[in-house]
């Protein structure tokens, strides 16, 4: 594991998550508006645990950095398509189940599970792709 290597392309691949997401959770706001500080279970805004809220890009990044760490050997291609097919894998292990859990159990707004289900599924291959090509370097 190379922890530079890591290192950067957490922060690279937390920076692409972060953008994407708020791309199309603005978009989605256009099209089907929420209020997701008005959802239940939701810490109030003033609260100062919500501003670690915004280190989940990052977080996502991290870890996927590190599982393509140990896994991006036994891809097979060029650093895009590793990476494509890497960010898909990942959106099909964690993002898909996570949309479904919360669509099936939870009384939030479609519009809520969509951003997560659709966003993720445009920034993992993404960030897949520049996980691929720093941890190539």
């Amino acid at each position: 594991m190379k922890l530079k290597g890591i290192l950067i392309s957490g922060l690279v691949s937390g920076l692409i998550i972060f953008v994407v997401w708020m791309i199309v959770s603005m978009a989605v706001q256009l099209l089907a508006p929420y209020d997701v500080l008005k959802l239940s279970g939701m810490r109030d805004k003033e609260d100062p645990l919500m501003l670690l809220f915004f280190l989940y890009p990052w977080v996502i990044g991290f870890a996927l950095a590190v599982v393509y760490s140990y896994m991006g050997k036994s891809l097979q291609g060029t650093a895009v398509h590793k990476g494509q097919m890497f960010g898909k894998l990942m959106w099909l292990v964690t993002s898909l189940p996570s949309a479904y859990i919360v669509y099936t159990s939870m009384d939030y707004p479609i519009a809520f599970t969509a951003t997560s289900g659709v966003a993720s599924l445009i920034y993992m291959p993404i960030a897949g792709i520049a996980i691929a090509k720093l941890m190539a370097k």
